[in-house]
């Protein structure tokens, strides 16, 4: 934990024998933009946050990734997520560079996961199984699918007084740009889940 903590002088990683990421491992890494693992299965809490990595796709075989992992990372454009995935709280707080998120089947997102990533404008969660209390909130979430149906029918997002309604429930105030989502696979909508 915290092996490579605060290093200023790190630019890129390149390690394809680590399966584990540990807690704060490059945390503080001002200038850590590349970062290439084999097949990841854990990254833990704090590792990589305020970085300046672009992509997480080596994030994708990641079967845990830990609260606060990539927070503050103002450089990161592009996440991508791997099936049954466990996404923790905070993840990817102040992303603010982050435009499009890719999440695979099964994956649960953590509370306030993509918290304050104001440039998200398109996600896609198919077959995401559960999205946690503003889990979105603060981004210009504009685009988002689900569709993977096992359990009903899409649901009809509507605006309602300003705000948009899906099936009774507030889903988004900030993100007011959505028309219409699939979120049929949910199982669980945190409250303020888009807010």
């Amino acid at each position: 934990n915290g092996a490579f903590s605060g290093k200023t002088n790190i630019k890129s990683i390149v390690a394809p024998n680590v399966t584990k990421v540990g807690a704060y491992a490059f945390a503080g890494c001002s200038v850590l933009s590349s970062a290439t693992f084999g097949s990841l299965k854990e990254i833990g809490a704090h590792a990589f946050e305020k970085t300046i990595l672009t992509n997480t796709d080596f994030a994708a075989t990641a079967e845990t990734i830990g609260d606060y992992a990539f927070a503050d990372c103002a450089n990161l454009e592009t996440v991508t997520v791997g099936a049954n995935a466990e996404v923790g709280q905070y993840a990817f707080k102040n992303a603010t560079a982050l435009q499009s998120v890719t999440i695979g089947n099964g994956a649960v997102i953590g509370d306030y996961a993509f918290y304050n990533a104001s440039s998200l404008e398109n996600v896609d969660l198919s077959g995401v199984k559960s999205i946690g209390a503003y889990a979105f909130s603060g981004s210009q979430t504009y685009d988002f699918a689900c569709e993977n149906n096992e359990y009903s029918v899409a649901y009809e997002i509507t605006n309602v007084n300003g705000e948009n309604v899906i099936t009774g429930r507030k889903v988004s105030v900030f993100a007011s740009a959505v028309s219409s989502a699939d979120l049929g696979s949910i199982e669980n909508l945190g409250a303020g889940a888009f807010m």
